[in-house]
């Protein structure tokens, strides 16, 4: 049996932002990454 893990990202703002840009930017595989580690600002 195969275990999948589903992760919803939500940005409150402007999909212009250079965060946002940043995350669209990302591979799916940074993607994952990024949320299993704390976020750092």
């Amino acid at each position: 049996m195969t275990t999948h893990a589903t992760y919803l990202a939500v940005f409150l703002g402007s999909k212009t932002s250079p965060r946002s840009k940043a995350w669209q930017a990302l591979s799916e595989d940074a993607r994952r990454t990024a949320l299993r580690t704390p976020a750092t600002r």
